[in-house]
């Protein structure tokens, strides 16, 4: 995904004070989890300019992320708790996030930021957020265009 994108899409959400970042990768269902080398081009975009925290818990998945993210440039937080990711939720400056709780908690907070948007449609998840844009992703493979990253899996 061109990271102009993304440059693009915080710009249009009206808040002066950005310092900080949180950026919410994970999921319960894996399709909707953000892929590592999409963390990778938010980190990238972003670190020069603000601090960046990536919001984690203690499933396979945020292990593999933090083995395997190039860039250090951020702060990997890992809530004990779902009191402890609600209080780190309330405290966010501008959130870039996926379809999982975080985001929903976020919209109660009435919270600025990013969905990048994979399997369900913004439509639906933003319906209610005025704050909150939409970046499409475009997952793709050898035999489809669908929006779940499961697609090549499926075709064998």
């Amino acid at each position: 995904m061109p990271l102009i994108v993304y440059k693009k899409e915080i710009h249009k959400v009206q808040i002066d004070n950005i310092k900080t970042i949180s950026i919410f990768p994970i999921s319960t269902s894996f399709i909707r989890s953000l892929p590592l080398y999409i963390l990778e081009d938010i980190i990238g975009c972003f670190c020069d300019e603000y601090e960046i925290k990536i919001i984690l818990d203690n499933s396979e998945y945020s292990t593999y992320l933090l083995e395997n993210i190039k860039n250090n440039n951020f702060k990997a937080v890992k809530p004990k708790n779902i009191q402890s990711l609600i209080v780190e939720i309330s405290k966010t400056n501008f959130g870039i996030f996926i379809d999982s709780g975080p985001l929903h908690i976020a919209q109660c907070f009435n919270k600025n930021g990013i969905l990048v948007e994979t399997s369900v449609s913004s439509k639906i998840l933003l319906s209610n957020s005025n704050n909150i844009m939409s970046v499409k992703n475009k997952y793709k493979s050898n035999y489809c265009n669908g929006p779940c990253g499961l697609v090549d899996i499926f075709a064998y």
